[in-house]
C-alpha cells in the first residue's frame, strides 16, 4: 500500500497537483516508505502543496535518516543553519521519533568554523 501511495504521489506531482501529491506522500511516509519521507520533506521545505514548514521538513528528513537512508541529511542541515531554533529541531526529532538525530543536527549547527 505504501508503495502504491508513493507512486500516486509521483503521478500527481507530475501534473502539478501538489496538495494531493503531498497527501499521498504523507500516507506512504507514515507507513515507512523512505522515498516518500524524502519527498514529503522536500515539499514542506519548498512549500509545495502546503505552506513552507521547516519543522515538518526536518521531521521527514530525520525520519528517513532513522530508517537508514541519509539522503535528506544535507537538506536538514541547511534548513537548521537557516535559523531554526534548537527547540524547533527537537520538535522535529520528536515528531520523527528520532531525538538522537535532532541532537546530532543541533551539534552540527553549533559547530564552529562552518
Amino acid at each position: 500500500m505504501a508503495e502504491a501511495a508513493a507512486v500516486l504521489g509521483d503521478r500527481l506531482a507530475a501534473i502539478d497537483e501538489d496538495a494531493e501529491a503531498l497527501s499521498w506522500y504523507l500516507h506512504a511516509a507514515q507507513r515507512g516508505h523512505i522515498g516518500a519521507m524524502f519527498a514529503s520533506g522536500c515539499r514542506y521545505r519548498d512549500g509545495l502543496g502546503t505552506a513552507s514548514d521547516p519543522v515538518q521538513a526536518v521531521r521527514w528528513f530525520l525520519a528517513a535518516l532513522d530508517s537508514g537512508k541519509g539522503d535528506g541529511i544535507h537538506e536538514a542541515i541547511h534548513l537548521a543553519k537557516q535559523g531554526m531554533t534548537d527547540e524547533q529541531i527537537r520538535i522535529a526529532g520528536q515528531l520523527a521519533n528520532c531525538p538522537s538525530g535532532a541532537e546530532m543536527l543541533i551539534q552540527i549547527v553549533h559547530r564552529r568554523g562552518d
